[in-house]
């Protein structure tokens, strides 16, 4: 026991310089891995944020999807509408006529 605590005495600088130069290597270590950690969460939050606008702008469009569908419904029955008023008619035509004014009605409510 003694030679052991002789031999702290004589070296212990050494000793603590050692000590300390592996406790620095560890942090160092450390502190890499939490740079490297840091990076790759930076990248998927700016991929999560990428995603999150896609997913926005296609919700939009597809709830704005009915409403683009009876403006197109809406201007191709005025369409009919302006060709069979144009036309000479007989029973058939008004009947379709009267279906298409029926339609056009319905959408403008």
């Amino acid at each position: 026991m003694e030679k052991v605590l002789n031999f702290v005495k004589k070296y212990k600088i050494y000793i603590l310089s050692v000590l300390l130069f592996i406790f620095m290597v560890r942090s160092c270590q450390n502190s890499n891995e939490a740079k490297k950690m840091n990076k790759k969460n930076i990248e998927l939050l700016n991929s999560n944020d990428s995603l999150i606008k896609l997913n926005n702008q296609y919700k939009d469009s597809v709830v704005g999807l009915p409403k683009i569908l009876k403006q197109e419904k809406f201007s191709v029955l005025s369409k009919y509408d302006d060709y069979i008023s144009k036309q000479d008619r007989g029973p058939q035509l008004m009947e379709i006529h009267m279906m298409i004014k029926n339609d056009i009605k319905e959408l403008q409510k």
